[in-house]
Formats: C-alpha cells, sequence, structure tokens
C-alpha cells in the first residue's frame, strides 16, 4: 500500500473521531534493521535530520529497532504523505525497513 492511501486513510479516521490535524504533532516513528551497524548509520542520518532517537535494541529475530520522534510538523495530507516517503527512501537506502509512526492528537474541546 503507497505512503499516500496509508495516510490519506489514517486522516479520515482522525477526522471521523473529530482529532484536530491541523496542528503541529511530534510523530515517533519506527525501524527495523537486520545488523546493528545499519541501524546506528539509520541513526545518525535521522539525526541529521534533526529528529531525536530513544535508542537501538536488539529485538526478536536478530532484528534491531530503531525508533525516536520528530520535531512537530504538520500531518496533514501531502506534506504528511511526502514525509512517509523520506522515511521510506531513507530505511531502503539503509537496508531496513520503515515500521510506520504513531502520534498523539488531541480532540477540540
Amino acid at each position: 500500500m503507497s505512503s499516500n492511501s496509508i495516510v490519506r486513510k489514517w486522516l479520515d479516521i482522525s477526522e471521523k473521531f473529530g482529532s484536530i490535524t491541523r496542528e503541529l504533532h511530534p510523530v515517533e516513528f519506527f525501524f527495523f534493521s537486520f545488523s546493528e551497524n545499519t541501524s546506528s548509520d539509520l541513526s545518525i542520518d535521522l539525526h541529521k535530520l534533526g529528529y531525536e532517537v530513544y535508542g537501538i535494541r536488539e529485538s526478536e529475530n536478530q532484528r534491531w529497532s530503531v525508533t525516536g520522534v520528530t520535531p512537530p510538523m504538520s500531518v496533514e495530507g501531502n506534506h504528511f504523505t511526502a514525509w512517509a516517503d523520506i522515511m521510506d527512501a531513507l530505511a531502503d537506502s539503509h537496508k531496513s525497513l520503515f515500521d510506520g509512526w504513531g502520534m498523539l492528537i488531541r480532540k477540540p474541546e
């Protein structure tokens, strides 16, 4: 499934439940790599983008997880789709997998 369709589906669900997506939000991200060295290199590139990396941990099946958070950013349509595409490309360049994102978005008061 393309980043555009995933983001569109997420935005539709968020709107359905009344979440505010027009504000800037920090976005947590999740990657998997197959070596510690690859994970470290990925982490360095994420830092260069201005992202905080929480850590690199060995997980099940000899995979390494890289998790962190972006500074607050727009999560609307094309901007967020472009960001997801960049994360996919970054993962590919490090022979890793971009496993997705997560964030807290608030409902109107």
